[in-house]
């Protein structure tokens, strides 16, 4: 119940546009039908206007995609901004060809939060949080 509850927050923060792309989606795709129809019947004007319809909703749609990014990416650039302030480069115990024996924030932090990303998606493909709120394996 709790799982559920803050993954639905965490939608909410993180595609606050969802609903609205799917509209749009859902526009583009009768439009395109619409523009097959006006092709087989070869009314140009038709197409046309199709086309500049399904133009302007592919803007609209990319807008909001470009917006959720943003929310998504917002968390980690303030991390960053956070962690530069305190640590800005680790001392290795070993020498990297190129890096040299230290490595910056701007290195090591995207690295850990693509593992860690990718650690997130495996562990949620082999468990499933069921109603009851407890985690069964799939």
């Amino acid at each position: 119940m709790i799982a559920r509850t803050l993954r639905k927050l965490s939608d909410k923060w993180f595609h606050p546009n969802r609903d609205e792309q799917e509209k749009i989606i859902n526009r583009l795709t009768e439009f395109k039908d619409l523009s097959a129809v006006a092709v087989q019947l070869g009314d140009k004007v038709a197409y046309r206007n199709l086309q500049v319809e399904m133009n302007q909703l592919f803007m609209q749609y990319l807008v909001t995609v470009f917006f959720d990014g943003l929310r998504f990416l917002l968390p980690h650039i303030i991390m960053l901004a956070i962690l530069s302030t305190y640590v800005q480069t680790i001392q290795l115990s070993f020498i990297i060809p190129g890096l040299g024996g230290e490595i910056g924030i701007l290195v090591w932090y995207p690295v850990v939060a693509i593992l860690a990303h990718v650690t997130y998606k495996r562990l949620k493909k082999r468990l499933s949080i069921t109603t009851g709120g407890r985690l069964q394996q799939q």
